[in-house]
């Protein structure tokens, strides 16, 4: 047997055996929704302490009407932890000498609910609680005594006699005659009536400061938007005190007295400095979510916790939520490359490098197909017009190809200003690939030279071709969970990949490109 066969064969019987061996001894389950609206979230802090006693303070989620806590796990490296609740919340606190920086994270999964509240039809208000009647004072943001509160409540006729109306008024006014603004900087409520538009902290921030002004309790609640990923900034809506409970209302989403299933609620009252720390130099927080979709591999983790097989103790779902996201990418490339390699020596597509369309693909996850396909083809068809019009100063290689990249990084760093500026996302444009695009660049260019504009023209296409056949490939969310499950499933590519490789017959493309070649011609008739 030749060699490459063997090795073939045993790598896809390697991948193959530990997959059927975990199915079939170790009972992993197969199916992929047993539970629905599941979620799993990560709060990372990032902290440098000054040698001396260092505290962390964060908000936590709690059982309630947004959602039910399933389990939590905290890592606290040498710091303590511990939970203070009251009728408001839930905080978590990390306190302890710290010198040095280190990475401190709190991961919850849940389950989302939505929330519904029944108002009556009419509220005159009354005497709250002391709990409640804390929320009709002024607080940081919420400016319920300064004249442009006073004078706009007068504007909209605001009465405080039936505060149902009022909350609904206000609402009505905050959703629609607010202008929004995607900012990351606190705004408080004045600032916001000065400027006729905020963002989310800014215009929940409003909405308490017209209702307290009127008489109506109303507390700002932060939370985490429940869309897969990373997420850098809280969301805020408000809840206000009506017929003996709190009620929702979503100015930025539009949303009252029903909220969906789309948010992990944190403490109430958090706006105003959602993580505090004291005795650190430097301090930064970020949130890392799983969607729905990825329940499988939630449920396929509570299994392995209590399990004690070797194989079970060393999966990849017991890494931090922020690995598994990047490694449901990475698991993904070798498959990506497969799917290249079968392109090119199977069906034959001719494309602009070999593994330029996978990291093309992975620079778009960053900013979606549309705008990441756009901004390719800013970038790339800019440098390339660039690139030809100075064909004409004889400029050397190395010359001539460090003047494409500077251009093309001035061509990034003038999308992220345009992108910040029109409010389009363009972040996700520093994932890509410039050296790559800077190689495209010169590839094309030279293809127009020597094989004309039809074939640099096809070969464009094959090239965008396999960058969204990839990108398909790796925005598959069942595909990633497989992988990040049975990694072994990558021996079973490295064994494709060999016979793949080893691949030397007709390609598709010449196959009908030659056709014509493979009917046999016609018999001539010998003459009579």
């Amino acid at each position: 047997m030749r060699s490459w066969i063997a090795l073939s064969a045993t790598l896809v019987g390697a991948g193959a055996g530990l997959f059927l061996y975990k199915v079939l001894a170790l009972e992993y389950p197969l199916s992929t929704a047993e539970e629905t609206g599941t979620w799993r979230v990560e709060f990372t802090v990032s902290v440098t302490g000054q040698g001396g006693r260092a505290v962390v303070d964060i908000p936590l989620p709690k059982t309630s009407g947004y959602q039910r806590l399933l389990t939590e796990e905290v890592r606290s490296g040498l710091l303590r932890f511990s939970i203070s609740e009251d009728d408001g919340g839930r905080r978590g606190r990390w306190s302890g000498k710290l010198e040095g920086s280190t990475t401190l994270s709190y991961e919850v999964t849940f389950d989302t609910l939505a929330y519904a509240r029944r108002v009556p039809t009419r509220d005159p208000g009354g005497t709250y609680p002391k709990s409640v009647a804390d929320y009709l004072s002024e607080s940081p943001g919420v400016q319920t005594t300064d004249p442009a509160v006073a004078e706009l409540s007068r504007e909209l006729l605001l009465n405080g006699a039936d505060k149902v109306k009022l909350a609904r008024d206000v609402f009505q006014f905050v959703s629609r005659e607010i202008g929004s603004l995607d900012s990351p900087a606190p705004m408080d409520a004045v600032t916001v009536i000065r400027e006729g538009r905020g963002n989310g902290l800014g215009r929940a921030r409003l909405f308490c400061a017209l209702t307290r002004a009127n008489g109506l309790p109303c507390r700002v609640v932060p939370g985490i938007g429940l869309a897969t990923g990373r997420q850098d900034q809280l969301r805020y809506w408000n809840e206000v005190y009506l017929g003996g409970a709190w009620t929702p209302f979503d100015a930025v989403a539009r949303r009252g007295e029903t909220l969906p299933p789309d948010r992990l609620a944190l403490a109430p009252g958090a706006d105003a400095d959602p993580v505090r720390a004291s005795g650190t130099s430097a301090l930064s927080y970020r949130f890392y979510v799983q969607s729905e979709l990825e329940t499988y591999a939630e449920l396929v983790r509570r299994r392995l916790t209590d399990s004690q097989r070797f194989l079970d103790h060393i999966s990849l779902l017991f890494l931090p939520v922020q690995l598994q996201h990047t490694l449901r990418i990475l698991l993904l490339v070798p498959l990506g490359a497969l799917a290249m390699c079968i392109l090119r020596n199977v069906v034959g597509l001719k494309t602009f490098g070999m593994f330029m369309p996978m990291l093309i693909a992975l620079a778009l996850t960053g900013t979606g197909l549309f705008w990441g396909t756009l901004f390719l083809a800013i970038i790339i068809g800019v440098a390339l017009l660039t690139r030809l019009a100075i064909q004409g100063l004889y400029l050397l290689l190395a010359a001539r190809i460090g003047f494409v990249l500077t251009l093309v990084i001035l061509l990034m760093v003038s999308l992220f200003v345009i992108g910040d500026r029109i409010g389009i996302p363009s972040t996700g444009i520093g994932a890509f690939p410039f050296v790559i695009m800077t190689m495209i660049v010169e590839r094309i260019s030279v293809s127009l030279e020597e094989e004309g504009v039809g074939n640099t023209l096809r070969r464009v296409g094959a090239t965008l071709a396999s960058i969204y056949l990839t990108y398909a490939v790796i925005h598959v969310d069942e595909l990633q969970t497989l992988f990040l499950v049975f990694p072994e499933v990558l021996l079973v590519i490295l064994g494709l990949l060999v016979a793949v490789g080893r691949y030397s017959g007709y390609r598709l493309i010449e196959l009908v490109r030659f056709r014509e070649l493979s009917v046999p011609p016609p018999q001539s008739r010998p003459p009579e």
